[in-house]
């Protein structure tokens, strides 16, 4: 809850300009998306976005190197409560949000996690 309070309105001020803003330097990604099934084209896209040239090979690499299984020792869905790379499952913060948290992050972000495409509406 601390979290919340404290950092969530300030995070979601710059969110939602970098979300509003009309500027092609300015590319929003999400850590599913870093993390995700599409990885190898999702990083592709970003360096291309960047103007860095590498060969697919070397992103291959990346994505070898920083996968979920790699990085964490687990496999995504397989959950480690303490450890930061909790259970790599999109949506998974849900389960550990007792009502007053859903509550008190849908006053300070709940319009952003919608913006973003995190959710269609407050109901969640």
């Amino acid at each position: 809850m601390k979290l919340i309070v404290n950092t969530a309105k300030f995070i979601t001020q710059i969110m939602h300009k970098w979300n509003a803003a009309d500027n092609v330097n300015i590319k929003i990604f999400k850590f599913e998306d870093v993390f995700g099934p599409e990885q190898l084209a999702f990083l592709k896209d970003i360096f291309s976005h960047c103007r860095v040239s590498l060969p697919d090979a070397d992103i291959q690499y990346l994505v070898d190197q920083y996968s979920f299984q790699k990085i964490s020792g687990r496999r995504a869905g397989t959950e480690d409560q303490k450890h930061h790379y909790r259970k790599g499952v999109s949506g998974d913060w849900k389960n550990y949000f007792s009502e007053e948290h859903k509550q008190r992050f849908k006053l300070e972000a709940g319009d952003l996690l919608i913006g973003l495409g995190y959710e269609k509406n407050l109901n969640w």
